[in-house]
């Protein structure tokens, strides 16, 4: 399922890193049309600084809270970065191209999602270009729990900068829906919510209290179901003898897990 959520990555210039000379023009007029815009965040804090003066400006036209602007990778990002962001009504992603990239792009996670817990912000994962790195998010969670590089090597991610798994999954889950002005229906199961989910093969969480979390790479689905249908079996359901997947149509059949 493909949507489009937002302008993302927005950019006219020679660099992609840096805010190009019509950046600022280009903000305020994104949020005087009340867009939304996940914004390439990627290198140093003097980077993140220039995006946060304009977006500053921009909210001084425009509530640009109610837009839920959002910055991404953010491998620099300082403690004042984040609450001025925060005084924006902005939130940050992080990507798992860390354990691809190294020390490029070493980040401390813990510290991220620690002070962004403290002040109310949101923060969501993600897995970013499929022509550079997996978009597998479980490749992602991997790295964001253990700080280990695909190749097995180090990330350059500091010691005890690791996420929890319940915290990785948070933000791929509600965390990535409230991106998507969807937390309200989608990224939890709870009563009035949709009951889209996928039953996976493998508990991640005894994954993580066995100490060997190799497997987490791994993790796939049995079953996801999305808006009341199966999207997907690997062929351990069984509805009534068959192999005929089960949909709302037919929810008097009786469909069980093999």
């Amino acid at each position: 399922m493909l949507r489009v959520t937002s302008i993302g990555e927005f950019h006219t210039g020679s660099t992609f890193s840096s805010p190009s000379s019509s950046y600022g023009d280009d903000a305020e007029a994104m949020a005087l049309a009340g867009l939304t815009t996940h914004q390439h965040a990627i290198n140093s804090a003097g980077d993140l600084e220039q995006y946060l003066a304009l977006w500053e400006q921009a909210h001084t036209l425009f509530n640009i809270g109610i837009l839920r602007w959002r910055l991404d990778h953010v491998f620099n990002i300082t403690i004042g970065q984040l609450d001025r962001l925060r005084t924006l009504g902005g939130s940050v992603a992080i990507q798992g191209i860390g354990s691809a990239t190294g020390n490029a792009t070493a980040q401390n996670l813990r510290q991220v999602v620690d002070h962004a817990r403290a002040i109310g912000m949101n923060v969501s994962g993600g897995t970013d270009g499929g022509n550079f790195y997996v978009i597998n998010p479980w490749v992602a969670i991997h790295f964001f729990v253990t700080g280990e590089a695909e190749n097995g090597g180090s990330s350059g991610m500091p010691a005890g900068g690791e996420v929890t798994v319940y915290e990785a999954l948070h933000m791929y889950t509600i965390g990535s829906a409230y991106d998507t002005f969807d937390d309200d229906k989608f990224g939890s199961l709870e009563v009035g919510k949709f009951a889209d989910l996928a039953v996976l093969a493998d508990n991640p969480f005894a994954i993580e209290q066995s100490g060997n979390l190799g497997p987490l790479r791994d993790v796939s689905s049995v079953l996801t179901i999305v808006d009341g249908d199966i999207v997907y079996s690997n062929g351990l359901v069984d509805c009534n003898g068959s192999s005929t997947l089960w949909y709302r149509k037919a929810a008097g059949q009786s469909c069980t897990l093999n």
